[in-house]
């Protein structure tokens, strides 16, 4: 599972507190999203925020709005 340093401190503290974060996503709602390679096959999970949609969630994530 390829991640970086910050994404990696997120990913440890959500699983270690039932979801919830610290720091820049604190109170907001986030998920991990784990994803598979086309190519490589590995597995990439990644801290993203989502809205909720009736009975949907849309996920999105920008790359802190770059």
């Amino acid at each position: 599972m390829a991640v970086n340093d910050a994404n990696r401190q997120v990913i440890e503290e959500f699983r270690a507190n039932a979801g919830k974060v610290g720091g820049t996503y604190a109170g907001r709602p986030l998920i991990l999203l784990t994803t598979t390679g086309r190519k490589t096959g590995r597995s990439f999970t990644t801290p993203v925020m989502y809205l909720a949609d009736d009975k949907d969630y849309c996920v999105f994530a920008s790359k802190g709005g770059a």
